[in-house]
């Protein structure tokens, strides 16, 4: 049976006001990542609306030089969904820490970076793809990871997967750069049929070179080796495009922006020679009547990856070859066409023309340490399902942003209920902790000890919930989880609760200087290696989760 839950609201004086209240004063909505010292993006203390859909863009913003460009404001940005202006109602400026904090003292945990002195990181997926690389290029860009990982940084979130004729995940999600470069080296480059039998060597006998006859029999061969390599090309593209949907689905349930470096030698935008160059590449699909089995186009890839909130920052092994001939040079433009229009639509960056593989993954990861979170609700009203254009204007010259290009306006799955569950859920199985609402544990071990129960405090700041007037009160809610999970993963025990919340506006201004604790108390099953508290406020759909090792508090 689920034990009682309850509000505490602590006097000033007490240890537990230290430890929990002062920190989360400071905090801003939707803005558990950034620092404390940037007061300047908190909300009005006054609760204006509620609303329902929020819609977050991660946007990079920097100079000509390619600098970031810092202290920008939300009045800076303008936003628009479909060509309509939008309000945007969220606002936060992602920047590294400049100092550490001061260390937690024990049995206290959080999701806030910049209570725990971090950095925020980056949530990064590395994809060494074979498929369609050569296998040359294969070993030099293998050395050029592992040369990458000898310089990593511990506070970012990595995984490796390794695309053959499937795809292997090589190592999930760690900030352990030992245990992502033994990943690397235990994966051998390999020589593949599928990308050999895309690039059949040319039928051709030099000491017939003047007979016509023999020329015609030659083309014939030759054309009918393209068609077939044309075939094989398209088998590449379907097994890379679903790759790559199914890396978007490995990190759908990670909240916050993520980012995927895809370490390739491309795979082209298009198919024949006599077809490269057409108009309209945007919306150009392998699939058609002489390419059976293919799957999609690059739009729509681009549009999968949009759902996850990923950005793509493609990586040309190839690098610089001076001996490309006129034909070689315009195939591998046809390839990075690839790489520029999957970049450009999810708000990555592409990298090629460089032999410095090590310096654009590098690159890569350091691109989205400075972005601008922009949020707002969408008024069109029209939840169909179909992807809406979004365009970001800066009020700055000379800048250059990058951010995903859109959404999918996608209809209530069902009831309230359902819709939790499902945000919850989410954060449940979720590699890493959810950031969008920032929370703070204390736990600690009540006696006697033997019988295994733990009191949980959650602190949580109530200016971070998206609150609506109701009988000159403000009022919403906050649904909370209780997880405990076993060695593997499993999850052993849940226990859920919903809070109603309803505060005088003395009352909200008050809590959102001190901060709200929340206690429970939890009888743990013998089995259980780790707890993750999870949080979701009503209003805005904001999901905050903290894991706790219970090694640290039993």
């Amino acid at each position: 049976m689920a034990s009682r839950l309850t509000f505490t609201i602590f006097p000033a004086g007490l240890l537990v006001v230290s430890l929990f209240l002062s920190p989360l004063s400071n905090a801003t909505p939707q803005s558990s990542s950034q620092p404390a010292a940037s007061s300047q993006n908190a909300q009005p203390s006054q609760v204006i609306r509620t609303a329902t859909r929020l819609v977050q863009v991660n946007v990079v913003v920097q100079n000509k030089d390619g600098i970031p460009i810092t202290g920008l404001k939300k009045a800076d940005f303008s936003l628009m969904d479909n060509g309509r202006p939008q309000k945007i109602a969220f606002f936060s400026a992602n920047i590294p820490a400049s100092a550490p904090a001061l260390p937690l003292p024990p049995h206290l945990f959080t999701n806030r970076t910049d209570l725990k002195g971090q950095d925020p990181g980056a949530t990064i997926v590395i994809l060494f793809d074979t498929l369609n690389t050569d296998f040359e290029d294969q070993s030099f860009a293998r050395q050029q990871v592992l040369r990458f990982l000898r310089a990593f940084k511990p506070q970012d979130h990595v995984a490796i997967f390794a695309l053959t004729t499937d795809l292997l995940l090589l190592h999930g999600f760690t900030e352990d750069a030992a245990a992502l470069s033994s990943a690397v080296d235990r994966f051998s480059p390999r020589l593949l049929a599928a990308f050999d039998a895309s690039h059949p060597t040319d039928f051709h006998v030099p000491g017939l070179d003047n007979d016509p006859f023999f020329n015609s029999f030659a083309n014939h061969i030759n054309n009918a080796n393209g068609e077939i390599a044309d075939l094989r090309i398209a088998d590449r593209f379907r097994i890379t495009y679903s790759a790559l949907v199914s890396i978007a689905n490995y990190v759908g349930t990670i909240p916050g922006h993520k980012s995927l470096v895809w370490i390739s030698g491309g795979i082209p935008i298009q198919i024949g020679l006599e077809r490269i160059g057409v108009a309209d590449r945007e919306n150009f699909s392998l699939a058609s009547p002489g390419l059976p089995g293919a799957a999609g186009d690059m739009s729509g890839l681009a549009r999968e990856l949009n759902r996850a909130n990923m950005a793509i920052y493609p990586v040309d092994v190839h690098g610089i070859d001076v001996k490309d001939s006129t034909a070689a040079f315009f195939m591998r433009q046809n390839l990075r066409d690839t790489f520029r229009l999957l970049a450009d639509k999810t708000g990555g960056k592409a990298f090629y023309g460089t032999n410095d593989v090590a310096g654009a993954i590098g690159s890569a990861f350091e691109d989205g340490r400075y972005t601008y979170t922009l949020g707002f609700y969408p008024d069109h009203g029209q939840w169909d399902g179909r992807f809406r254009d979004i365009s970001i204007h800066l009020a700055v010259q000379g800048a250059n942003l990058r951010y995903r290009r859109g959404y999918f306006a996608l209809p209530e799955t069902g009831e309230r209920e359902t819709v939790v569950n499902a945000d919850l859920h989410g954060a449940a199985i979720s590699a890493l902790d959810a950031t969008d609402l920032g929370i703070t544990l204390c736990c600690k071990t009540l006696p006697p000890v033997s019988a295994h129960v733990l009191q949980v405090r959650v602190g949580v700041n109530p200016r971070q919930f998206l609150l609506h007037e109701k009988d000159n009160h403000v009022a919403g809610g906050l649904d909370l989880v209780f997880l405990q999970k076993d060695a593997n993963g499993k999850i052993l025990a849940a226990e859920k609760q919903h809070v109603d919340v309803k505060f005088s506006q003395q009352e909200y201004e008050s809590l959102s200087k001190t901060g709200l604790v929340l206690q429970r108390r939890l009888t743990i099953d013998p089995s259980s290696t780790e707890i993750r508290v999870l949080t979701r406020d009503e209003g805005s759909g904001a999901v905050g989760s903290v894991t706790v090792p219970l090694s640290k508090v039993l």
